[in-house]
């Protein structure tokens, strides 16, 4: 159980299948989306922004919130399927964010079973509270990076390389199982970024993969050193238990 734990533990989900989705009249959500769009404190009643929109024809916008993280979510409906994740937290009272990932299809040799079909970047904002205003500043940053060729993704690799520079070496690794190449991007099982901290008592969620192609979930609770939960293979979605003290 130990190794197998590690084996997870290299991937933090800024994103996992146990997202909760932050609608209206969620108890389990203090930050809110609205029908109209307003994101919505619940903890003061106080409306944070007026409209961070929510449908259209163009994207579908949402509120995520995986483990205690709150992410806005806008995946594009056109050719590109571009999504914008903005994670969001809350400093000096303050809803604020300093970080966007966009992922889209590469339109290089994507017509073609073994051409090119992903990539993805990531851009530092400078510290910015949340208005309406997010999407034109996140899509402008991560617009500045390039994605050299060497970044881009084939199918069916469940591993994205996420550019952070013009550069072709700054690159950050993700982990996106795709279940075949006609996939949306999963983006309740996308997980980036290694856990460099021991884990403490509390709730956990994690993608990742056993061998080549065994796409994986975890859930953990870990309390008083004991821990339990849960992990099934993503296609089968049988959930198989265990617990270890």
């Amino acid at each position: 159980m130990k190794s197998f734990i590690y084996i997870f533990t290299l991937f933090w989900s800024i994103a996992c299948f146990s997202a909760v989705d932050c609608g209206s009249n969620n108890a389990a959500c203090t930050l809110q989306l609205t029908s109209t769009g307003a994101l919505i404190d619940m903890s003061t009643g106080k409306k944070i922004v007026q409209s961070v929109e929510t449908q259209g024809m163009l994207a579908d916008v949402s509120l995520l919130k995986f483990n205690d993280q709150y992410v806005l979510v806008r995946e594009s409906l056109t050719n590109d399927k571009s999504t914008i994740l903005v994670p969001i937290k809350m400093k000096n009272n303050s809803w604020v964010y300093d970080t966007a990932y966009n992922f889209s299809i590469s339109l290089i040799n994507s017509s073609t079973d073994t051409g090119i079909r992903w990539s993805a970047v990531k851009a530092k904002i400078p510290q910015h509270p949340i208005d309406n205003s997010v999407w034109d500043i996140s899509y402008d940053e991560t617009g500045k990076i390039s994605v050299p060729i060497e970044s881009l993704s084939h199918w069916l690799s469940p591993w994205i390389k996420v550019s952070t520079a013009p550069q072709k070496e700054k690159v950050d690794q993700c982990f996106i199982p795709f279940i075949d190449k006609e996939s949306l991007l999963p983006v309740d099982l996308i997980a980036c970024g290694a856990i460099g901290n021991k884990l403490t008592d509390g709730n956990y969620s994690f993608s990742g993969v056993v061998g080549p192609k065994a796409y994986v979930e975890m859930n953990l609770n870990i309390e008083n050193s004991r821990i339990e939960g849960n992990y099934f293979y993503i296609k089968k979605r049988k959930k198989l238990l265990f617990m270890e003290k």
